[in-house]
Order: structure tokens, then C-alpha cells, then sequence
């Protein structure tokens, strides 16, 4: 029997705070942390480590990175999640349980074995913390933006940049010659209509290795989940303006989603530090009509860890 190489996962808990979750949607950034990151760093205190890298914009909220590195690993990965806060909900608990699984329920998961002994990585759990913990403190409003009211995956190119951002840049700026590949991941907020739920934003002229490698998990998605939803091929490579979800036009929407080719986390990644990156979107309610239940977190843990699977060109050994 051949074993496939993508990562199955189980049905998997929801962040809806009740007595099956393993979450609660609601945590602020600060209980993020404690709650989810700093139990597998107290169980793992030699392999995985974490770094103050500095205050958001707002002066108020710790940024933190976590980094897990196995004795033996070969590879490092660059992983960020929450870049718009609480409008993307499952990008930041969704990186906070596969690394959980990574680390605590490998047995048995070639898939997760070798991410957990061969793979380092290094981790943004949440970008924009005021978002976060404002939508938990009950102030109102939804927006992805920041204190400053600025949309942080518009705000990467140059020097001008939110002081989130400015945490990240110079965090990657250490670690640029030695990773192999970098994800931010998202959220397509809401179930917006018309759109994939596996899109994908990537630099403009990366080698096409890597561009065939997202395609290649694209297809497998989309395939394996065909019966949960109406399918549209959610990738397009680079042969348009922009590679996005495929009924996006960017010929009649030219100043918004034409910014991510320039702007964008992963876009500047790619031009200002030679990264490869890419955005995973998990389709919010494409699933499931509840955010944040199991079906939805099950389907984005599967896209997260079955994209950084295809970079790291992982195949079972028979």
C-alpha cells in the first residue's frame, strides 16, 4: 500500500471555548502565548525557544518570536500568522495547533515526524497583537488594521513602515541566508464570494520550482475536498497581473489586490530579502457555517501544513 505524502489530519478541536476546544477564539495575544506556546516550551525548554522582538505601534503589546529547532534539522521555515488580527482568527490558532501537533502528537505521522526532527522553524505566532487583544478586551469594531488604523500587509515596502512591521523586517534580516522558505498565513475573512479557499500570493519571479510545488498542493486540495464545496481552482501563476483566486479581476479592482504584488508580507520577503514566500489562505466558512468549529480548523490546519510539506518537497520513504 502506498501511503500518500500529504499530511490527513484528524478531526481536530475547535477554538469555540467550550469543553472540547483547545482554544477559545476570544484570547487575547498575551494569552495566546501562555496558554498555547509557552506549555510546549516548558515541555521542550532545550528545542524550542522564545525572543522578545519588541512593542506594536500602540506601545502596549509584547511581539514575540518562537523558534523550534530539532538537534538534526536540515531545513528552516519562516512562519508568521495574524497580520490582520482578529479578522483572521484561524491563521493564528490554526499555526499555534499544528505546531502542537508537530511536537506532541507526531507518532505514527511521517508527515509530522519529519517536520518535527528536520525542520526548523521560526515563528511570528501573531503579527498585528493590538487587533487581537482588542477584539477580546470587547472594544468595538472589526478591522484588520492596527492602532494606527494601517493595514499591516500594505505596509511593507521601504522604510515607512508600522512598528510591527519593523519588528518582523529586522527579525527576518538575521535569519535571511539560512531560510529556505517563508509562509504568511491568512484567512479569507467572512467567505467572500467567488474566491478559492486555497489562494495563494507569492513574489513575482520566483524560481519556478516553487511555483510548482504550491500548484502541486493547490491541485491535491482542491481535489480531495471537492465534495465539501463548489470548487474554483484558487491559484493562477504568473502568467496574469496578479495570482490570486480565480475570478478575482484585477483589471477592474487595479489599486487593491495589485498592492500585494509590492506591499504585501510575502511580496517584500521575496524582493527586499531574496526569501522565497508565499500566503496561504484558508477559505473561511467555505467549510463550514461556523468559524472556528473543527470542520474549519481541521481544513486549515490541512492547507497550512500540507503547503510547507510541498516546499520542503517531503516524500514518504518506502
Amino acid at each position: 500500500m502506498i501511503q500518500s505524502k500529504y499530511y490527513n489530519p484528524e478531526l481536530q478541536p475547535d477554538i469555540l471555548g467550550g469543553e472540547n476546544s483547545f482554544a477559545d477564539s476570544n484570547y487575547t495575544s498575551d494569552e495566546v502565548f501562555e496558554k498555547l506556546y509557552e506549555p510546549l516550551r516548558e515541555a521542550f525548554p532545550e528545542l524550542i525557544k522564545r525572543e522578545n522582538i519588541g512593542k506594536d505601534q500602540s506601545g502596549t503589546y509584547d511581539m514575540w518570536c518562537y523558534t523550534f529547532t530539532p538537534e538534526n534539522y536540515e531545513k528552516t521555515i519562516y512562519l508568521s500568522a495574524g497580520v490582520h488580527g482578529r479578522n483572521e482568527i484561524q491563521s493564528y490558532m490554526g499555526l499555534a495547533r499544528l505546531m502542537t501537533l508537530i511536537y506532541t502528537k507526531n507518532e505514527g505521522i511521517p508527515q509530522l515526524e519529519y517536520l518535527r526532527n528536520k525542520v526548523r522553524f521560526i515563528t511570528v505566532p501573531i503579527v498585528n497583537v493590538w487587533d487581537v487583544s482588542t477584539r477580546a478586551n470587547g472594544e468595538p469594531g472589526f478591522s484588520p488594521n492596527n492602532s494606527n488604523n494601517i493595514n499591516l500587509n500594505r505596509n511593507w515596502k521601504g522604510d515607512d513602515n508600522e512598528q510591527e512591521v519593523k519588528n518582523v523586517k529586522k527579525l527576518v534580516a538575521r535569519y535571511k541566508d539560512e531560510i529556505d522558505f517563508a509562509f504568511d498565513l491568512h484567512t479569507d475573512p467572512e467567505g467572500l464570494p467567488g474566491w478559492g479557499s486555497y489562494m495563494l500570493i507569492y513574489g513575482q519571479g520566483m524560481d519556478k520550482v516553487y511555483t510548482d510545488r504550491l500548484l502541486e498542493v493547490c491541485g491535491y486540495l482542491d481535489q480531495k475536498n471537492e465534495k465539501l464545496r463548489e470548487i474554483k481552482v484558487a491559484f493562477r501563476g504568473e502568467d496574469v497581473d496578479y495570482p490570486s483566486g480565480s475570478s478575482w479581476d484585477v483589471n477592474t479592482t487595479p489599486d487593491y489586490r495589485r498592492q500585494d504584488l509590492t506591499s504585501s508580507c510575502s511580496s517584500v520577503l521575496w524582493r527586499e530579502f531574496g526569501i522565497p514566500s508565499a500566503v496561504p489562505e484558508h477559505g473561511d466558512r467555505k467549510f463550514s457555517r461556523v468559524r472556528g468549529d473543527a470542520v474549519d480548523m481541521t481544513r486549515a490546519i490541512e492547507l497550512y501544513a500540507n503547503q510547507i510539506l510541498g516546499q520542503l518537497n517531503f516524500v514518504i520513504e518506502e
